[in-house]
């Protein structure tokens, strides 16, 4: 699924439309979440690390190194469910030619405003209407400096940006008194804090409404008996699965929720398995998956049990990103393929506790994990715990504590950061396909 991040490019095309070439592979793009009002995922934020931010010339070609990875790593597919934001450095990327093999349908550019832009007010609109008028999407700030932005380039905005770090409820105020921006869509950025979260949700009325922020790496789903019993049914079936136990234990477990077993059956039988005959007892389907494939798929049931959560939603495909992270992780530092999976396991069960609303000793007590990926969730020590510390770095932004883990690891920040992304569009994948899925 994963392509290579710089492959083989059109060098005429190019050539033509830019003689200057692209910097060397020397940064990585970040991609966090995007909520909708209901707190669903419904797009993907892509920005250069903060570490190689650059305005000018330089920030004009960080950018087209950005374009080319997301375009290399099919970051943006035309037939996603999920559209993608794109941070550029400068004005005036948006005439980048990497654009060309992006799917504009579910792009939206959001340039950096430099004091030169506003200088040249009337150059910057003419550039920004002429990609707009080629199909294109922009996202532009409420705001500069405190300062509304210029009215010739708001009604430019197909998505209006309200930067809500810092001091959000002065923020919230002053535009709650004067009236949001007239756009189709707001997205509240950098929304820190439940009460900016819910002053977000008010001010919206009813247009559409994005959210981005560190506050949503603390929800927590809701906790109901059902959703609670079938996730401890799926924690007792991993155990058995774990220990070894005989099949027909782990089966006698299947039988206690009938919807686990139909759940399964569906799935071993989905076109995507390819079996060309129909699977039909837990026996076969075992011989089939194998051990390790049906405690995946079991990491993936607990996030989905009971009643569709936008929330449990969320926890899984973090929890999926962190596995598939850490994994990849230790294939690229040489570990062996038992500790592969171990550090998957580590990363996937790394939410176990917002889950279950339990602590973290108590939600996987069932599971009889082996002592470094226990440690690593309950204590935030031992073998595995740099690799998790860095997984949360790499996904908050913190530049800074994920590059002091990277060389602690002995992996470049550039190729980490260049991991984390392909293991949150491999989490995506999995997320968004139905057939693949346990729902």
């Amino acid at each position: 699924m994963l392509k290579t991040l710089f492959g083989a490019r059109d060098s005429t095309r190019h050539a033509q439309a830019d003689d200057q070439p692209l910097p060397s592979a020397i940064g990585f793009a970040r991609q966090q979440a995007l909520f909708d009002a209901r707190l669903r995922l419904c797009g993907n934020d892509f920005s250069l690390s903060r570490a190689l931010g650059e305005t000018g010339a330089h920030g004009a070609h960080f950018d087209r190194q950005l374009l080319q990875v997301l375009a290399n790593l099919g970051a943006v597919r035309e037939n996603s469910p999920r559209f993608a934001l794109v941070r550029l450095q400068t004005a005036a990327s948006v005439d980048a030619p990497e654009l060309l093999a992006l799917p504009a349908s579910r792009l939206i550019l959001y340039p950096a405003l430099d004091s030169a832009d506003f200088t040249a007010l009337e150059a910057t609109s003419a550039r920004l209407s002429a990609f707009k008028s080629r199909g294109g999407r922009l996202a532009l700030p409420a705001t500069d400096h405190g300062q509304p932005l210029p009215a010739s380039l708001l009604a430019l905005a197909d998505l209006v940006v309200l930067d809500l770090a810092g001091d959000s409820r002065s923020v919230l105020g002053a535009l709650a008194g004067r009236g949001l921006p007239a756009a189709p869509t707001l997205l509240a950025d950098r929304i820190g804090s439940e009460e900016a979260l819910a002053a977000c949700l008010k001010l919206a009325g009813h247009r559409r409404l994005l959210l981005s922020g560190s506050v949503f790496a603390q929800q927590r789903p809701r906790v109901d008996a059902r959703a609670q019993a079938s996730r401890l049914r799926v924690l007792e079936i991993l155990r058995l699965l774990r220990s070894g136990a005989p099949v027909a234990q782990i089966e006698a477990q299947f039988k206690l929720d009938s919807t686990l077993l139909f759940k399964l059956l569906r799935y071993i039988n989905s076109p995507a398995m390819g079996f060309s005959r129909r699977i039909q007892t837990l026996e076969e389907t075992l011989m089939l998956m194998g051990r390790d494939a049906l405690l995946r798929w079991l990491s993936l049931l607990l996030f989905t049990a009971g009643d569709e959560d936008a929330a449990a939603g969320a926890l899984m495909e973090r929890a999926l990103r962190r596995g598939r992270f850490m994994e990849t992780l230790g294939g690229e530092l040489g570990a062996k393929r038992i500790e592969c999976e171990h550090l998957f396991l580590a990363g996937m069960f790394s939410e176990l506790d917002k889950l279950l609303g339990m602590p973290m000793a108590e939600a996987v007590a069932p599971l009889e994990l082996p002592v470094p990926v226990r440690q690593t969730l309950v204590d935030g020590r031992g073998l595995f715990a740099p690799h998790l510390n860095l997984a949360r770095a790499l996904e908050t932004g913190d530049d800074a504590q994920a590059g002091t883990l990277a060389r602690m690891l002995g992996v470049g920040f550039a190729r980490a950061g260049m991991l984390d992304v392909e293991a949150a569009q491999w989490a995506e994948s999995l997320s968004c396909a139905p057939e693949t899925a346990p729902d």
